[in-house]
């Protein structure tokens, strides 16, 4: 979702964007994971090659939506790691389980919606929000 409201270009793009002025432009709370992964798209040629930027570039634009009140970095709450584990705990070989997990952990411990367009991760999330393009 951050990278979708961040780069013009991505496909999703417009849905983010609505239903971020929708919801009255929110701070939005980060973790280092989604933090890092809208780091390296931005930096993507291969994702987005007309609008990559640099990681300076895109630490700069990381900083200007923190320093605008748009963006709100979190250290990982107590008790991640418990409900991580409990998260992840399947019976079954699933490296995406893993993000997911932390995601939704996340989530739940700092008590705020998750917003995504993935189904399966929207599903994991009690409260979550499914954007749908």
């Amino acid at each position: 979702m951050l990278v979708a409201l961040t780069i013009e270009s991505h496909e999703h793009s417009a849905v983010a964007h609505d239903w971020y002025v929708g919801q009255g432009r929110p701070t939005l709370v980060v973790c280092r994971h989604t933090q890092l992964g809208m780091l390296r798209f931005m930096t993507s040629a291969k994702h987005f090659p007309e609008d990559a930027v640099t990681n300076r570039e895109a630490l700069a634009i990381y900083d200007r939506l923190v320093d605008a009140g748009r963006l709100e970095f979190r250290l990982e709450p107590a008790g991640l790691e418990g409900l991580l584990r409990q998260y992840a705990d399947v019976p079954m070989k699933s490296p995406k389980v893993w993000s997911d997990s932390y995601l939704a952990a996340f989530a739940a411990l700092l008590r705020i919606p998750l917003v995504t367009f993935d189904v399966a991760l929207a599903r994991k999330t009690a409260g979550s929000v499914l954007l749908r393009p």
